[in-house]
């Protein structure tokens, strides 16, 4: 299904935007040549190797956004340019899910590390699986506290979501538990996550916006990369829009023309601002209609932390830039901070659109079939095992095993996530080791998935029947679902044993 504007209009999702078609990761070579040239010798510095690690923060002012008159800048009716760092989750790709999660430790520590020295820097948690890790490995309640009075303050970003998933493989049972840890650490901390953020994945399900809305969250901003394909084609000039969910809820939503990474790739941040290149890149949204005076920016990639994103040198040039240039003003911030300046300053305009456009990668499954096959039956087995669970214990003959139930859904959660589920790495990413390694982790999820649920679902149908026996032997046959099915049941018998049966 595709993308559909509520006027009717179709939207094929063949990942093109109108006026820009994105070609990949690749640098634009010639692009940077031609800007270098033109560019001041002020601005043609060779980019530094390494982020340095500053020792205090600079004495500059921080940016502000109100325009001067009096300084030079670019002729565009394109005003303020939001920045969101982050560091993009992958809970495998670059590494394996447990390294991963030791390695975001000192990630979220050197982050929240730039935001104490910076008052100027935002940093935003891309899931709140991020902060999870963080949170498991620290143990001194000084951070912990610095890191709430930052998470208050709008400085530090919390998005309502887990991780970026397979959405097209989530189940029913399952979306609610996509925020429920995000909802955790948000009442923990005395916030209220109100956007949510994919990244990477190429499509999103069409769930997502009814089951967003259903939460209070009021934005989504989506990095899609569409190197191998798909994506939707929202045209640049309705960009963000709201996309609607089957039941006419919606959410206003933000697609990142060139993915999650174009802080680093396209708009190059860690260099002196280059204005011709700026121009060529604002020029593509003017030409496109675009009508609207603010665009966001995701400044990430792959699992980086803040030095490897050369969030101290975008720092220093977003900064000498807003001090010599009158227009635009580029603004770092959180992704709420542009969608509320969006919606104080444009109102309810934005157009709508309704449609699915999940797929592409969830394929990726298939390479593992064992353990993919061991999932998709969890995934029927756990909503039933949680049923009958739930009406034991309203009979007041066990207690409701809601640790086990949420542990079993976080489980499916890790197994849907876009970069698990017993694949092949990308090639020359991991060692023959490694790739063991991560192959025991991931086959082992889906066996703890598998036999956790059906230990569940035998626990407590054992339970019910057992109030339901009557004086002849017989079956009992429990229907899981909200409404009447009309079903074949299979019964075991001992072999050789026959007689009359009554239904």
């Amino acid at each position: 299904m595709s993308l559909r504007r509520c006027d009717g209009a179709a939207v094929q999702s063949n990942g093109r935007y109108e006026g820009w078609r994105r070609t990949g990761f690749v640098l634009r070579a010639c692009a940077c040549l031609l800007s270098a040239l033109l560019a001041c010798a002020a601005c043609s510095r060779a980019r530094p190797t390494a982020t340095p690690a500053p020792t205090q923060a600079p004495t500059t002012e921080a940016p502000t956004v109100t325009p001067t008159p009096a300084l030079p800048g670019l002729n565009t009716p394109i005003r303020y340019i939001y920045v969101v760092p982050m560091s993009h989750l992958d809970i495998g790709f670059t590494a394996t899910p447990d390294a991963i999660a030791e390695a975001y430790k000192a990630n979220v520590d050197l982050a929240l590390r730039y935001l104490e020295l910076f008052p100027d820097l935002s940093w935003t948690f891309e899931g709140a699986w991020q902060l999870e890790q963080w949170l498991q490995r620290t143990s001194d309640p000084a951070e912990i506290e610095r890191t709430a009075g930052l998470l208050k303050s709008g400085r530090l970003g919390l998005t309502a979501g887990y991780a970026n998933l397979h959405g097209g493989l989530v189940s029913a049972a399952e979306w609610p538990r996509f925020l429920y840890p995000s909802r955790a650490l948000a009442e923990r901390f005395g916030v209220r996550p109100v956007c949510a953020v994919q990244n990477d994945v190429p499509g999103l399900s069409w769930a997502m916006p009814q089951v967003l809305a259903g939460a209070g969250v009021k934005y989504l901003v989506a990095g899609p990369n569409t190197a191998f394909g798909g994506g939707a084609a929202i045209p640049l000039r309705a960009n963000p829009f709201y996309w609607e969910g089957a039941d006419g809820s919606r959410v206003l939503t933000w697609i990142s023309p060139g993915a999650y990474t174009e802080g680093v790739q396209t708009f190059q941040l860690t260099q002196p601002i280059n204005e011709v290149q700026l121009a060529e890149d604002l020029t593509r949204y003017v030409a496109a209609g675009y009508p609207y005076d603010a665009i966001l920016v995701e400044h990430a990639m792959d699992n980086w932390d803040a030095d490897q994103l050369g969030v101290v040198l975008m720092l220093q040039n977003i900064r000498e830039w807003n001090r010599t240039r009158a227009n635009p003003k580029f603004v770092i911030a959180t992704p709420e901070a542009f969608f509320e300046h969006m919606v104080e300053k444009h109102g309810d305009q934005f157009a709508a659109y309704r449609g699915d456009w999940s797929g592409l990668w969830e394929q990726v499954k298939v390479l593992s079939p064992s353990g993919t096959a061991m999932v998709r039956g969890a995934k029927a087995a756990l909503p039933a095992a949680e049923a009958i669970a739930t009406l034991n214990s309203l009979l007041g003959d066990t207690a409701f095993p809601g640790e086990q139930v949420e542990a079993l859904y976080r489980d499916l959660l890790d197994y849907d996530e876009h970069s698990v589920g017993s694949i092949v790495p990308w090639p020359g990413m991991f060692t023959q080791e490694q790739i063991e390694h991560d192959n025991d982790l991931r086959y082992g999820l889906a066996q703890e998935i598998s036999q956790g649920s059906q230990a569940l679902l035998q626990q407590g149908m054992q339970t019910l029947s057992a109030r339901l026996q009557g004086p002849e032997p017989g079956a009992v046959v429990f229907n899981p679902t909200s409404w009447a099915r009309t079903d074949v049941a299979s019964l075991p018998l001992p072999e050789g044993v026959s007689g009359p049966c009554q239904v």
